[in-house]
């Protein structure tokens, strides 16, 4: 995410980037302002398909010729039977869930008045990192008290979580082993 400058104008006491009113409560409005997104993301799915297909098929050949030249004709031309069949079943269900915050920046306000914000979040545990990602465009209206806004208010949300480290190399294969898998036909 880019750095946002903060933005002086020359030779005027004003300074909007430190304005605020004394009288309320201050509300996250400006590029460069945090506000926290409290996530609480969940999807489950299923698909299950299945298929069966066979197919039969017969060639025969036969002389008209009664000398035994029909004997040689069939083994020569005769393609005799042929069958293939296929069965398959499949199956896909996968549940997730994402609950936690994140401070998010104000990156730019739309004409609009609506906030499109971005924010990253790395942990590391051990040897493992774990990064948090959350992009998305907030209406000014769905901001609480304490600058918070729901995931659930937050329209175009982007939410990812990327690990790296120890756990998630020995969760995949080899290069070696993702290559014959990529080339098998089985």
């Amino acid at each position: 995410m880019p750095r946002v400058a903060n933005v002086q104008t020359a030779g005027s006491i004003y300074q909007p980037t430190t304005a605020t009113n004394w009288f309320e409560t201050p509300v996250a409005h400006r590029v460069g302002d945090l506000l926290t997104i409290a996530v609480s993301e969940s999807s489950s799915g299923s698909n299950k398909s299945q298929s069966d297909v066979s197919r039969n098929a017969s060639v025969t050949a036969r002389s008209a010729k009664a000398d035994g030249a029909d004997s040689v004709l069939e083994r020569w031309f005769n393609i005799g039977q042929s069958a293939s069949s296929f069965k398959g079943n499949g199956n896909s269900t996968s549940t997730t869930a994402l609950t936690g915050t994140i401070a998010v920046a104000i990156v730019e306000v739309l004409p609009n008045g609506a906030y499109v914000v971005g924010g990253e979040k790395q942990v590391m545990q051990g040897r493992n990192m774990e990064t948090f990602r959350f992009t998305g465009v907030v209406n000014k209206f769905d901001i609480s008290p304490g600058n918070v806004v729901a995931s659930s208010k937050v329209g175009q949300a982007k939410v990812a979580r990327v690990e790296d480290g120890q756990i998630a190399d020995g969760s995949g294969g080899g290069w070696l082993q993702r290559v014959v898998l990529g080339v098998s036909p089985f």
